[in-house]
């Protein structure tokens, strides 16, 4: 019976070795090869696999990162509350300075027709002769009616 050595083509490469490899070493290579191949199909499919399952498309974060995100969101919102009751302050502010200058460019106009029929009335009484120089009797043109109207009145 012929007995096959097993390490036949060990033997072809040690015979075809005409550079001075040595054996060892090209045993090396053909045992590190496949193991170098497999280890690198292994590392791109655990890749591939943890790609699909990454914090991106699962929630798996850290929880303080988690209440970070929440500390940030509601800050954001707050500012953003903040941000929209300022408007509505600024449009009111706007709305009552509207309203003041209104009323005071009225009670100007008020004041300068009062003040114009006040001239008439004196004028009519001086050319009637009612009143000498434009006085009127009683009144003094230096007082102040409006406050002399305002200032409170003592009982006695």
């Amino acid at each position: 019976m012929d007995v096959v050595e097993p390490f036949l083509p060990l033997n072809l490469l040690a015979a075809a070795d005409s550079e001075g490899f040595t054996t060892p070493f090209l045993l090396a290579v053909l045992v590190m090869t496949p193991i170098l191949v497999m280890s690198t199909r292994r590392r791109l499919r655990k890749n591939r696999s943890n790609a699909h399952s990454s914090p991106r498309h699962r929630n798996t974060r850290s929880p303080d990162i988690q209440k970070r995100a929440e500390a940030i969101r509601t800050h954001n919102a707050a500012e953003t509350e903040a941000g929209a009751a300022m408007l509505e302050f600024q449009e009111y502010a706007r709305t009552i300075q509207a309203q003041i200058d209104n009323r005071y460019q009225k009670l100007e106009a008020a004041t300068a027709h009062a003040d114009r029929k006040i001239a008439e009335i004196r004028q009519l009484l001086t050319e009637t002769g009612l009143i000498a120089g434009g006085e009127a009797p009683g009144v003094d043109p230096n007082t102040d009616v409006w406050h002399s109207i305002a200032a409170p009145r003592t009982q006695g």
